[in-house]
């Protein structure tokens, strides 16, 4: 009985993973896709400015080399050259699986949202899968982290982020 639940256990795992590594090539390729789309976009027209497509093209790089790292490490597992380390280490992929879903809806944003609640958002969220345990943590942290941003850039450097 302790052997059917052993394998139970590793084929649900190899499943686990299977999935991770699936959301993974989703990711990677729709980073892809934005960081295209971000070099599509018009030029800045001004030295000062740093253009429409520069944020998203940081975030969609970000996002890539984060799915590359999630992906590289997710099939090494599956192949079982890190048994001996995941054995050790007790690793959990959720969060940083959950960091990349939320950098990708935050790209998504920008364009639909607004740059300003899409950076609320994402700071809140990646503060909350920190680990945070008070409710109120998050949304100060991004509420502290928009007013910063919104003092230093509309404010102080005269560049308005819509």
């Amino acid at each position: 009985m302790n052997n059917e639940s052993a394998s139970l256990t590793k084929k649900e795992s190899l499943e686990k993973l299977l999935f991770s590594l699936f959301l993974y090539l989703f990711f990677l390729m729709i980073s892809s896709y934005f960081i295209y789309e971000s070099l599509e976009m018009p030029a800045p027209y001004t030295p000062n400015d740093i253009g429409a497509g520069r944020l998203p093209l940081i975030i969609s790089t970000l996002t890539l080399s984060l799915s590359c790292l999630g992906l590289i490490f997710s099939s090494l597992k599956i192949i079982g050259k890190r048994k001996k380390i995941d054995e050790k280490s007790n690793a959990n992929f959720s969060k940083p699986l959950l960091a990349i879903v939320l950098i990708s809806f935050t790209s998504i944003g920008f364009s639909t949202m607004g740059i300003y609640i899409s950076l609320w958002l994402l700071v809140a969220g990646l503060v909350f899968i920190a680990g945070t345990h008070k409710w109120w943590i998050p949304l100060a942290t991004a509420s502290a982290f928009l007013l910063m941003t919104y003092l230093l850039f509309d404010l102080a450097l005269s560049i308005p982020l819509q």
